[in-house]
């Protein structure tokens, strides 16, 4: 995939979040950070520095580029949009 493809992915995506914010910020009381890394590395992605920086960013303001962080990092859309509803606002 060409780096400008990538970016137009990431830019749908963010889009398409700011949509999902509602469903995202009805996350549940008890969900974390380690949350948000624990899901990605079951899923058998390395949680390194990027990825606890966007899991430990949980009082964003611009929430909804959560998933397109993750997107840019490679991480499947689905599994970037479920780790970001697991982030604590």
């Amino acid at each position: 995939m060409t780096v400008k493809a990538r970016r137009a992915l990431a830019t749908a995506f963010v889009t398409v979040a700011a949509g999902l914010l509602p469903m995202v910020a009805s996350a549940p009381a008890q969900a974390s950070s380690v949350d948000c890394m624990q899901y990605l590395s079951d899923r058998g992605y390395i949680v390194g520095p990027k990825v606890r920086s966007v899991c430990n960013k949980g009082d964003w303001d611009q929430m909804p580029l959560c998933p397109g962080r993750f997107i840019s990092m490679g991480i499947n859309g689905n599994h970037a949009y479920t780790a970001c509803g697991l982030i604590n606002e």
